[in-house]
């Protein structure tokens, strides 16, 4: 049994309705009609009369046909009665179909979800998580001070100096600082996983499925509204090993989800007042056999009316159609006649209503929401029941505390105080009347020209002539007993007027962008196509033309996300046991129409990058700023979530590690010029002993050259004198001898 809804096993809910346990086979038959039934019929047929008597059922069934492009049978009447064309032209539908596509587009981003998780400025902590991370900034901070006290030791400084009330003050702001900052990851982290299990639950819930037909009804119809999340009871598999024979499994197992599913405007009935849902509502459901089966056991459920409604299901799933039910299922192409025969489901009402306590008490039910308290005759109580024909089968107060309930609506055109809205069909309303019409006249027209007309002036000349019969060469015989003059055949070409009916179709057609706020390139008009390959041509022709359907996209996430989403946090945190989605946060409607602004706003991105990609700009950013910069322009472009660029812790550890490679590199370099200039000195000094080794050599050579000079010297000098004194002696003895005449001596 599953405690979170009381779920019990078929065989379970069987073996406890077995008579043998106390229950009788009229117990489990006998319908119950008390006050609260009857208050709850009357107001269901009062809200179906108001619908119908208000035009709604009418409005809601033309919408289709419009869409599907058909005319109603009193307008087919009577375009048959003139014997004219019956073409109908889908501008509508086109319409629609692209309007539906440009949503789905823009919602269906698996990547760009548009609602998000935020903390609050200033989120709850838990007690053991403050503990937690002050006792690590007590921690850290202590660390610190050891720190500085070691290093005022280490260079001879005064503890009192060293921790100065400047110092602890900064320290003081920086772990007050690193706390907040431990707060604010510690709310973003929760809020990621809370987002995680969101989308899981969505996914899982089939939400995807329910906001597609969400989407149509919007479009097309009065109004799109979707349910959800509703706790049902859904078949889960899961693979598990075994044992005996080492194979893989299949095991499914009932089990509660959380599920969403699209109300079709035809089967939602609001109190005749009701602009929103705060006001009573009704919605028509529908099951079947294995859908009774399913919910058996689930918590609020009657099992005895629910055995009741199986074992008489022919009997309640067969009777005739509506009126209103007929044409829609004709509309859709479904066989009335047989519908009327088989019926494979159950129909009754799901009620979301306010009720005094006096008709609670007077039904039988004496106990409040919580079980304990009585309730009181003059409170209100908001609950939920549903019915099949006179079997009350489910009953529970509604299990918000804030009464909210689980429907979201929204429509293409507001109607100020009204439930409902108009959609696109009924804007178009009256350019689609003369676009058909101008159609229907164009076919007339160029049958009416496909060929020429014949006037005969006096049908009694024609002679043994079957005039109804036209081809060529054929023989005309005429009689003239009269002698006329008239011609006795006339043939004449009837005017063409295409020209000017497919002017008033192309007019129709232009109008139809400003009143459906769908502009005409959504769908591939080629003078706008080439614009909107651009994210600045696409946000031009948006502010142009599409003014109404940004309006529509930001009224879906108000309306519709927000709520929902929230509706899921607050079961999520009422119910989870895990501690690290548990946190104080906000949903955030992100938009939709964002995902077109990230576009340009991407571009813009890239050509700052470009701009500031030089070593000025640099340093102002720095590589933080950089890295910033650089991973919002990459965002577009990160693979199954991964981010391309770094995170800035990735980054601190990768500067720091760079940091400590180029310190170790300049110490490396450092030491290598200090070999280097050692190695210098070393052969300086062994050069300048070599000169010293040399001017010593030089020294004693020239010593020994000296030594070796001075008798050589010696000898040159008396060699000198004695040719001196021989110079003298010739000179002396020439000039002694005396001179001869004629110049002899």
């Amino acid at each position: 049994m599953n405690e979170l809804v009381g779920l019990k096993s078929q065989a379970e809910t069987v073996e406890s309705l077995n008579p043998s346990a106390g229950v009788e086979d009229s117990e489990v038959l006998a319908p119950v009609q008390d006050e609260l039934d009857q208050f709850l019929d009357s107001m269901y047929s009062r809200n179906r009369e108001h619908r119908k008597q208000s035009g709604i059922d009418d409005k809601i069934l033309s919408c289709s046909r419009a869409f599907l492009g058909e005319y109603s049978p009193e307008k087919l009447s009577e375009i048959k009665e003139a014997d004219g064309s019956t073409v109908y032209v889908g501008l509508t539908g086109t319409k629609c179909r692209a309007g539906i596509a440009w949503l789905l587009d823009i919602f269906s981003s698996e990547e760009d979800k548009t609602w998000g998780l935020k903390h609050t400025p200033d989120p709850d902590i838990s007690p053991t998580d403050e503990e937690r991370i002050v006792t690590s900034a007590r921690e850290n901070l202590m660390r610190r001070v050891q720190q500085i006290s070691a290093d005022a030791e280490k260079q001879g400084v005064p503890e009192d100096q060293a921790l100065s009330p400047d110092v602890i003050e900064r320290l003081r702001a920086d772990t007050f600082k690193g706390i907040k900052e431990a707060y604010r990851l510690l709310a973003v982290s929760r809020a990621k996983g809370m987002e995680i299990k969101i989308q899981d639950q969505l996914l899982e819930g089939k939400w995807g499925a329910a906001f597609n037909g969400f989407i149509w009804d919007l479009v097309t119809n009065k109004a799109g509204i979707i349910k959800g999340p509703i706790l049902r009871t859904r078949k889960r598999k899961r693979w598990v090993m075994n044992p005996e024979t080492g194979r893989s499994e299949m095991d499914v197992q009932l089990m509660p989800s959380l599920t969403f599913e699209r109300v079709a405007p035809v089967d939602a009935y609001p109190s005749p007042q009701a602009v929103d849902f705060d006001s009573d509502f009704f919605e028509r459901v529908r099951y079947t056999k294995k859908s009774l089966q399913d919910v058996m056991g689930v918590e609020g459920f009657d099992t005895i009316s629910l055995m009741a409604v199986i074992q008489d299901f022919d009997a309640l799933g067969a009777p005739s159609m509506r009126a209103e039910d007929r044409d829609q299922a004709e509309i859709q192409g479904k066989d009335t006649q047989e519908a009327d025969q088989v019926r494979d489901t159950v129909e009754g009402y799901e009620a979301w209503v306010c009720v005094t306590g006096k008709l609670l008490r007077e039904s039988g039910l004496t106990m409040g929401p919580d079980g304990v308290t009585p309730v009181d005759d003059f409170a209100c109580y908001d609950v939920t029941v549903i019915k099949i024909k006179e079997h009350r089968i489910f009953f529970s107060f509604n299990p918000d505390p804030l009464g909210r309930k689980p429907y979201y609506k929204q429509g293409w055109s507001k109607i100020p105080g009204s439930f409902w809205y108009q959609s696109v069909v009924e804007l178009m309303d009256e350019l689609q009347l003369i676009a058909n019409g101008s159609m229907r006249a164009l076919a007339n027209n160029m049958v009416l020209t496909s060929g020429p007309q014949v006037a005969i002036h006096d049908y009694l000349r024609v002679h043994n002539t079957d005039v109804r019969s036209i081809f060529p060469m054929k023989i005309w015989q005429f009689s003239n007993r009269m002698n006329s003059t008239l011609p006795p055949i006339q043939f004449f070409q009837p005017e063409a007027r295409m020209d000017e009916l497919m002017k008033v179709y192309d007019k129709m057609s232009f109008l139809a962008d400003t009143w459906s706020g769908i502009p005409a390139y959504e769908y591939g008009t080629p003078s706008a196509s080439a614009a909107g390959r651009t994210s600045s041509g696409l946000g031009m022709l948006m502010s142009s033309a599409a003014r109404g359907i940004k309006r529509v996209v930001l009224d879906i996430d108000l309306s519709v996300f927000k709520p929902a989403i929230e509706a899921i946090y607050d079961y999520n945190m009422a119910t989870s046991e895990d501690p690290d989605i548990m946190g104080d946060m906000e949903v955030v409607a992100t938009g939709a129409v964002q995902v077109l602004a990230k576009e340009a706003l991407a571009d813009r991105r890239l050509q700052f990058l470009q701009a500031t990609s030089n070593e000025m700009d640099f340093k102002v950013m720095g590589h933080k700023g950089r890295a910033r910069l650089l991973s919002a322009a990459a965002e577009p472009l990160s693979l199954l979530g991964e981010p391309l660029a770094q995170t800035e812790e990735a980054l601190d550890e990768q500067l720091a590690q760079e940091r400590e490679e180029q310190a170790q590199a300049r110490q490396a370099e450092s030491k290598n010029v200090e070999d280097q200039k050692q190695m210098e000195g070393a052969k300086l000094d062994l050069e300048r002993a070599d000169l010293e080794l040399r001017r010593q050599e030089l020294d004693l050579k020239v010593r020994e050259l000296e030594e070796v000079k001075t008798p050589v010297a010696g000898a040159k000098m008396v060699s000198e004198q004695e040719r001196l004194q021989d110079s003298s002696l010739r000179t002396y003895l020439q000039a002694s001898q005396p001179k001869q005449k004629g110049g002899k001596s």
